[in-house]
């Protein structure tokens, strides 16, 4: 972040849609991670094969209607919490069982509304999350994974990316699923197949940052670009 970025979040500070909490995102990692249980459903309304007046060939839905998730369609379609539609985008991107059911398609239309519900209701919100998929597609086109070399092995930055508070306060979570390196780099226990340990720029060997492709319409290989000595200082600086 640059200055002015951290005065507006000062003053505007960004909050997860669901729990509240000031995050960098819209959407905090526990609930994401509460969100990533959900399952795809396809075809699952009642009769969908007996209902000879629909006019489509399938169906899909990520969340029942009455999940944690129920609240916030409620208040994003009808209570004017058009900025939720930031926390739906994000959800959906990083949501590997939605991107695998779209990749099929060649276009994504909107719902449309008419006139009348549109001037009721300010937006359409269906276009409003369309809108930012569309104007963020070159980053999404690259899953972007941070590795952390601690000692002689990598491992996985606990958070999606090095935040800024990280490098002021010299602290990196990062994490491992295996009992037997957790065991080997005296990581704890956070909870069940999760062990973290938090470290020092000291301890951090280097940074590997490692690109996979997600969308088949983009013609981009699988990178990888390691930062190390004094690259990764200066690197890190830019966080700042």
């Amino acid at each position: 972040m640059n200055f002015l970025d951290d005065l507006l979040f000062f003053i505007y500070p960004k909050s997860c849609g669901i729990c509240k909490k000031i995050e960098n995102n819209f959407l905090c990692e526990k609930c994401e991670r509460k969100l990533k249980t959900s399952e795809l459903f396809v075809n699952q309304i009642i009769d969908y094969e007996k209902d000879r007046t629909k006019y489509f060939d399938e169906h899909a839905f990520v969340f029942k209607y009455d999940s944690i998730i129920r609240d916030k369609i409620i208040q994003y379609k009808f209570n004017n919490k058009a900025y939720l539609s930031k926390m739906f985008f994000e959800f959906f991107v990083k949501n590997k069982k939605i991107c695998g059911f779209l990749k099929k398609y060649d276009i994504i239309i909107p719902v449309p509304m008419t006139y009348k519900k549109i001037k009721e209701r300010g937006y359409n919100q269906t276009q409003l999350i369309a809108r930012l998929i569309t104007e963020n597609i070159e980053s999404l086109a690259l899953k972007e994974d941070i590795l952390i070399k601690y000692k002689d092995k990598y491992f996985h930055l606990f958070a999606d990316k090095v935040s800024r508070n990280a490098v002021l306060a010299d602290s990196y979570m990062i994490w491992t699923n295996s009992e037997q390196l957790a065991q080997e780099y005296i990581f704890e226990k956070k909870e069940q197949f999760v062990f973290i340990k938090y470290i020092t720029r000291k301890e951090i060997g280097a940074v590997k940052i490692v690109k996979t492709p997600v969308l088949d319409f983009k013609d981009i290989e699988q990178s990888e670009e390691i930062i190390e000595g004094d690259a990764l200082d200066s690197w890190l600086s830019e966080l700042i």
